[in-house]
């Protein structure tokens, strides 16, 4: 049994350096990156089917990674935008949306100013004027898959999971290959209600995330460290497949602890296999 031991006591170690203890992180996609500067983070206690917490980014300013698509303000309307943007990353929303305003008046089809005014009264908690301006934003650009995302957290922050999973469920079909990252969100999404009987909809939504061409890197370490912290093999089928699929990506990507934690709790994985047989 000291083989065993000494595995367990490498998982819990590596679960340490990751994160809390018993945590594990779901991070937003990479097309929503700038939320992460703009937001700030909001750990949700859920536990997932192996005793999980989620940590879970605030999802309220989803649309804040429009500010690198966004054109370049060549005109009064997209200057009044980017200034809404600067005040909402700033979390004054009432102010951001003053703006917003200013720049629809100047030129009313802006689809992603229409979603960002949407995220801000999501902020302040304004759902039918949030939901007004989205359904704008749709009507005016049915092919962006970021805005079917925007109606799913309005849909789920009304509790409506049902129809929020269809709106995520559009999103992948508007953009198949961002599938992996769409999962993603939609498991951070339904991570953030901290509700225990969303715990096999969370998994299977981060599993859908690792299964899809590409698949998240972030779905593949989540599965990996949870399923290896609670001592199951198919932890380590997870963790390689990350470990492989980082090293696909460029050097500025790779999460090089996370790596390093990967490989640490495969090798504990494989001493609690040995013992075993």
């Amino acid at each position: 049994m000291p083989n065993q031991t000494r595995g367990h006591e490498r998982i819990s170690s590596c679960s340490r350096r990751a994160c809390s203890p018993y945590s594990v992180v779901i991070r937003r996609s990479s097309h929503f990156d700038d939320l992460r500067a703009s937001s700030p983070a909001t750990q949700i206690h859920h536990p997932l089917p192996h005793s999980q917490t989620i940590l879970c980014l605030t999802m309220v300013l989803l649309l804040s990674a429009f500010l690198h698509a966004a054109p370049p303000a060549t005109s009064p309307a997209r200057t009044f935008f980017e200034q809404g943007q600067a005040l909402a990353a700033r979390h004054d929303h009432a102010a951001a949306i003053a703006k917003y305003d200013q720049s629809l008046a100047q030129d009313p089809n802006q689809a992603d100013v229409h979603a960002y005014k949407s995220a801000s009264l999501v902020a302040l908690n304004q759902l039918p004027q949030a939901q007004t301006e989205i359904s704008t934003a749709l009507k005016l650009d049915p092919k962006d898959f970021r805005f079917p995302e925007i109606q799913g957290q309005i849909e789920l922050t009304q509790g409506h999971i049902d129809q929020a999973k269809v709106c995520y469920d559009k999103a992948i079909a508007i953009a198949p290959h961002q599938a992996g990252a769409i999962y993603l969100d939609w498991a951070a999404a339904l991570a953030a209600r901290n509700d225990p009987a969303l715990a096999a909809k969370i998994d299977a939504a981060l599993k859908s995330a690792a299964a899809a061409d590409p698949p998240s890197v972030e779905a593949l370490f989540q599965l990996g460290q949870s399923y290896a912290n609670a001592g199951k093999p198919e932890g380590k089928t997870y963790l390689q497949k990350y470990v492989e699929q980082s090293a696909k990506l460029p050097e500025a990507q790779r999460d090089a602890q996370k790596i390093q934690i990967a490989k640490q709790l495969i090798r504990a994985l494989d001493i609690l296999n040995d013992a075993g047989k």
